[in-house]
């Protein structure tokens, strides 16, 4: 028997790294506890060897005429072989008998084996198919070498047993590299509970492509994509933000400047140039009583045309010519511009251009 498990009934695929071995032979000549029964095992999927070895049996336990002989056996290879639900293990015994005899070869050889034994996972039995499995980020938006956890939640439907949870990310090429892993035993029945932590390595604005295997007994029973990790920008707060939102503004700030200084330069020209063309005693006398009354005080003569009487050949008399208005004395700075609505009410060009100056002045000086 393996493991006390009798031929072809299931074994275990995570026991079958160290698998007790007890033979039973019986001989009336006995055995020479010297010389070992050998154990040869193969391991086939099918008709095609997975595997082959041999290990002797240096235990030995007499009880009359019978001989138990006892060992251990690793069918992996030390890991070197991964065993899968579909293998099955054949097993043959050579040896001799005290006198040389060797074992019966008849139904004991490589082609027909003295036991088989199928293999199985007898242990959990985990799909993340179910309805109750639950994988999610702690941080689904980490940023630049923040840590981020996998919770995994996911139903046991088989029986009691070891469970591995492998997180593997996506590189270059399209190859899957382990980035972490987690185990647990877990009960029949039971939910298996793990989380698995990960650090965000790409840069800010990249994602990061992840799976998760799970394993029992090193065999891969089921996978899940994961969604990416989003990688974010770090925020900045408090005196921080407003030092980053300071020099981010920093050009804005120079130009809102620039325009104050325009400003300021832009009225000081002005007045200065104001003092230049006018003088500051001219500027300082409010002469707008003093124009007020010159325009109430002159008055434009009417122009009034007798009326003609008709002559058959009329003969054009000439025009009355008004009345020449006082000269006044030019000045020296010239006619003044209109104001841009034209004439003031009741002036005419000559009356303008005698006294234009003293009415911008005074509406300068209100």
């Amino acid at each position: 028997m393996l493991n006390e498990v009798p031929a072809g009934s299931p074994l275990s695929i995570g026991e079958a790294n160290s698998l007790n071995v007890m033979l039973e032979t019986i001989d009336d000549n006995g055995f020479d506890l010297d010389n070992p029964a050998v154990l040869h095992y193969r391991i086939r999927a099918g008709e095609a060897e997975i595997s082959r070895g041999a290990t002797a049996l240096p235990e030995t336990l007499p009880f009359g005429d019978q001989f138990f002989w006892t060992g251990e056996i690793d069918l992996t290879d030390m890991g070197a072989t991964t065993l899968l639900p579909s293998y099955v293990v054949d097993i043959w015994v050579s040896g001799s008998d005290e006198t040389g005899n060797p074992f019966e070869t008849e139904n004991n050889n490589i082609n027909e084996p003295f036991a088989t034994w199928p293999l199985s996972l007898l242990g959990p039995s985990i799909s993340f198919d179910q309805p109750e499995a639950e994988i999610k980020w702690s941080n689904p938006s980490p940023i630049q070498g923040e840590t981020s956890e996998l919770d995994i939640s996911v139903l046991n439907q088989g029986g009691k047993g070891d469970v591995r949870f492998v997180l593997q990310r996506l590189v270059e090429g399209g190859n899957w590299n382990e980035e972490s892993n987690a185990s647990e035993t877990v009960l029949a029945g039971m939910t298996a509970t793990v989380s698995i932590p990960v650090v965000a390595e790409v840069e800010p604005g990249q994602s990061q492509s992840y799976r998760v295997l799970v394993l029992v007994d090193g065999v891969e029973m089921d996978r899940y994509n994961v969604d990416p990790l989003i990688v974010k920008k770090q925020t900045v707060r408090d005196g921080d933000a407003l030092a980053q939102q300071a020099s981010d503004g920093q050009f804005a700030i120079f130009m809102y400047v620039v325009a104050v200084v325009s400003l300021s330069a832009f009225l000081w020209m002005l007045v200065m140039y104001r003092k230049m063309k006018y003088g500051e005693e001219e500027l300082e006398v409010d002469q707008t009583e003093s124009v007020t009354e010159e325009m109430e005080a002159k008055t434009v003569p009417e122009l009034k045309i007798e009326p003609t009487m008709q002559v058959p050949s009329p003969v054009p008399a000439p025009a009355p010519q008004p009345a020449a208005a006082p000269l006044a004395q030019p000045d020296p700075r010239g006619i003044a511009p209109l104001p841009p609505t034209g004439l003031p009410e009741g002036w005419t060009q000559e009356q303008w251009n005698h006294f234009g100056w003293k009415y911008i002045e005074g509406f300068s000086k209100r």
